[in-house]
């Protein structure tokens, strides 16, 4: 695969007004959430005051370092379907996105859209984008499948497994399932695939029609994600080798921010080993995905100090523990991405 060029990567002209209204509705949602969490937020401070600040340092460079590669994940998913990109603009445009998901309860595409956005301004396809996009939710999901069944398998031989958490990890393992059994549909039958999604956009209408809303899902919405799902299916049969590259990098994506949770633990003076922080890490990545609110705010600060203790970690150092981590994996990133999607913005309309 040849690699970008300045030619392929010139900025198209055409401004996008589109990208500064959504700068402003985020503007306005995050401005909500720091105010109703502003407490969790004057506490979160205060927690990282009272670490060990070698470690705290370290825990944040390394969750840059996280970014860093998940940014490669993109890059090596729109290699893969011949969308052309530099690793340093992924940065960006990943906390951007970020920010993004964080603030709008979307299920990732508003984040996606500037992902696409980006693509279109370079004179890239915009389809291909989104195609690229499938494929890294496909290996992000297959890279974390794998570490949840070691998690899964370590709260069994700890004999700490909760309802809760089997129940979270099948709907976390359907969804798994869901996406890579329609990018299979997609290779072998893409026909049926079409049939597949034009028959939810007419049941998800209907019901729609039920409280007079009959058009929840837009009449192309089959049509398009047929596409990114068959462009994306095909670039996987065509491209094995770049396929298994971009699922190998997410999933050492997830193992660099595990290392975040142990230098934490390594800052409150808990040391443990890392096969324990891994643990932690995948059921709050996992109450984070599985969770009725944007990046599971004030749901897994709810559980997950629970599941310390389940595992012999005291309260009062899980939760703190816990509270680090969710600041420096979730807080820190929200508020660069805030000034990175305003840079994106600035960007797009200059």
């Amino acid at each position: 695969m040849h690699q970008p060029t300045s030619e392929h990567l010139t900025p198209s002209p055409k401004p996008r007004n589109w990208r500064k209204l959504l700068f402003w509705v985020v503007l306005l949602l995050f401005g909500w959430i720091v105010w109703s969490r502003f407490a969790e937020i004057d506490k979160l401070i205060h927690t990282l005051e009272s670490g060990q600040p070698l470690w705290i340092a370290s825990a944040m460079a390394v969750q840059f370092l996280f970014f860093v590669i998940f940014s490669g994940v993109y890059w090596a998913a729109f290699r893969t379907v011949g969308v052309l990109s530099r690793l340093r603009d992924l940065i960006e445009l990943t906390f951007a996105a970020t920010f993004v998901n964080a603030t709008i309860s979307s299920g990732g595409t508003a984040g996606t859209a500037l992902y696409i956005d980006d693509a279109r301004r370079r004179g890239q396809s915009p389809a291909q984008a989104a195609a690229g996009s499938v494929l890294v939710v496909a290996a992000d999901y297959a890279g974390y499948g794998v570490l949840l069944a070691v998690g899964l398998i370590t709260l069994i031989r700890q004999h700490s497994i909760t309802r809760i958490e089997v129940i979270s990890a099948l709907i976390m393992y359907g969804l798994i399932f869901a996406v890579l059994a329609v990018l299979s549909t997609s290779v072998w039958y893409p026909q049926g695939l079409r049939r597949l999604l034009h028959g939810v956009q007419r049941g998800v209408n209907r019901v729609g029609g039920w409280v007079r809303r009959p058009r929840v899902v837009s009449a192309d919405w089959a049509d398009k994600n047929a596409a990114d799902f068959i462009t994306a299916g095909n670039s996987l049969k065509q491209n094995p080798r770049s396929v298994a590259q971009t699922v190998t990098i997410a999933f050492l994506s997830h193992l660099v921010q595990a290392v975040v949770l142990y230098l934490l633990f390594l800052a409150f003076k808990q040391p443990i080993t890392f096969s324990f922080a891994l643990t932690l890490y995948v059921m709050t990545i996992l109450f984070t995905v599985v969770s009725p609110t944007p990046s599971g705010v004030g749901v897994v600060e709810t559980i997950m100090p629970a599941i310390y203790v389940s595992l012999g970690v005291p309260l009062e150092a899980g939760t703190i523990i816990n509270l680090a981590f969710r600041g420096i994996s979730f807080w820190l990133p929200l508020l660069i991405g805030f000034f990175a999607l305003r840079q994106q913005t600035k960007s797009s309309l200059t």
